[in-house]
């Protein structure tokens, strides 16, 4: 088992992918997701420390579980998350 941390991948977000060197989002996505799947092992523990996405944020948490189907995932609400203690409707 292994416990791995990772922090903003910002699923789907155009303007992150180009400073990220991508063209599109989707290709930033694939290849991010490319990149975890390779990394996570079903019985790994993933704590994912926020800015899943600045919006579809279901298909984040999706992509996010996907990349490591077996593994036991924690997520730690950033900024950029609703559920994050600064948004006034985070309940």
């Amino acid at each position: 088992m292994t416990v791995w941390f990772t922090s903003d991948p910002h699923w789907g977000h155009e303007f992150v992918a180009k400073t990220r060197g991508f063209v599109w989002a989707q290709e930033h996505d694939d290849w991010l997701f490319d990149v975890y799947s390779s990394f996570f092992a079903p019985d790994d523990v993933v704590w994912w420390l926020g800015d899943l996405a600045m919006k579809n944020h279901g298909s984040a948490i999706e992509m996010c579980l996907a990349s490591g189907a077996d593994s036991k995932h924690h997520l730690i609400a950033g900024n950029h998350d609703p559920v994050h203690p600064m948004h006034r409707n985070a309940h």
